[in-house]
């Protein structure tokens, strides 16, 4: 019995893990901000990180903040959960922040919770406690306000390894398993990282299926030239791969 209770304690635990593991997690890049000072001696000025968890989901019109994070060089940063749709922004209210008994925390994303878009977050002071019952009643006074690009920072995990000799020199391939883009925005899908001996190192961008996740870089070879494909899961949990394609194209520029 002990033994079987530890168990599903263990698979519980796991379960956990791979459930927050899908979790996207975003910070706002380019922060500007606004504040209209209500407590002389807390400092919001020069916010210095915005985070945003939310969950993992292809339908982004539906997407949820489960947790968002605003941190202050000169004040405690602010730490919000339980946030509920209210037409086209997140609203959560948070107990005991700084000086206040309550205050109201709204994220507008434009149009989406999504890499690469913009969002607004704001604060204000909350006048009644009405607000532990209903999110949408009248607000009190905007207290901060920011804004800037959301840039996902989501840990990407390593799918595969392998390596391959592409004009006599060895290059050493690391495939990702989920898909991101470049810090330009301009190219997106799985990264694949390759170190060229001698040529440097470089990253390629695949686009595969919306939600994929890489499992395994695969090559094969047909009358002298080498080929690749991604095995990967599409959203279904179907294992698949992509058409094959010369390898040489990861070695030229896009």
């Amino acid at each position: 019995m002990k033994l079987i209770i530890r168990l599903i304690g263990l698979v519980s635990i796991f379960g956990f893990n791979m459930a927050y593991a899908q979790n996207q997690t975003f910070e706002l890049d380019e922060l500007a901000s606004y504040v209209t000072p209500v407590y002389s001696r807390l400092d919001l000025y020069s916010v210095s990180k915005v985070k945003i968890v939310t969950e993992k989901s292809s339908d982004l019109s539906n997407k949820e903040i489960l947790r968002a994070e605003i941190h202050f060089p000169n004040a405690n940063k602010l730490v919000a959960t339980g946030f509920k749709r209210i037409d086209n922004k997140y609203r959560a209210v948070v107990n005991n922040a700084w000086v206040f008994r309550q205050v109201i925390v709204d994220i507008i994303p434009d149009p989406y919770l999504e890499s690469y878009t913009n969002a607004n977050i704001e604060i204000y002071v909350a006048e009644s406690g009405n607000y532990l019952n209903s999110s949408s009643n009248e607000l009190g006074e905007r207290m901060f306000a920011a804004w800037g690009i959301l840039k996902d920072k989501t840990p990407n995990s390593l799918a595969d390894t392998t390596s391959v000799i592409h004009q006599g020199k060895r290059a050493y391939i690391k495939l990702y398993q989920r898909e991101s883009s470049n810090e330009a925005g301009d190219q997106h899908g799985h990264p694949v990282k390759i170190n060229h001996l001698g040529n440097g190192e470089f990253t390629r961008y695949i686009p595969i299926n919306r939600n994929a996740t890489a499992v395994a870089f695969l090559t094969t070879e047909t009358d002298g030239v080498t080929f690749y494909s991604i095995r990967h899961k599409n959203e279904f949990g179907h294992m698949i791969e992509t058409p094959p394609e010369p390898i040489e194209q990861l070695f030229n520029a896009f």
